[in-house]
């Protein structure tokens, strides 16, 4: 991902603002962008009381808009759209020193719903590992 370059002339716009105050509140919103860490969840699915894929997108939609209200993750299915007793979703998390506890929320949260049917990968990753 190409690193961003954020200049004064980008908030003109959007507002009258003195150089000196746009050029604060640019660094301000790089060094906010430093510490932000984004935390991927992926949960792989067995549904063995599963019969049919109407059932399993019954079950995924509800879970998925569970997990958007309830942590604020984005959360999509990205294999078995076509398999009725298999899936895999991501959830993505965004924060800050708090998003590792976000993670394992997001983890005991589906865990509590599928107990015995699911399994865990997860990465934190930085701004600098996305940029790389």
């Amino acid at each position: 991902m190409a690193a961003v370059t954020l200049t004064p002339e980008d908030l003109e716009p959007f507002a009258t603002i003195e150089l000196a105050k746009a050029e604060a509140m640019i660094g301000d919103a790089l060094a906010l962008a430093a510490q932000v860490a984004p935390c991927i969840v992926e949960a792989e699915f067995h549904f063995g009381n599963v019969h049919d894929l109407k059932a399993k997108r019954k079950l995924l939609k509800s879970l998925k808009d569970q997990l958007r209200g309830r942590f604020g993750a984005a959360v999509a299915e990205t294999e078995g759209h076509d398999k009725w007793q298999r899936s895999v979703i991501v959830c993505a998390l965004v924060g800050g020193s708090d998003v590792g506890d976000r993670g394992d929320g997001v983890e005991r949260f589906i865990d509590s719903r599928f107990p015995d049917s699911v399994s865990f990968r997860r990465d934190l990753v930085s701004l600098e590992d996305i940029r790389e």
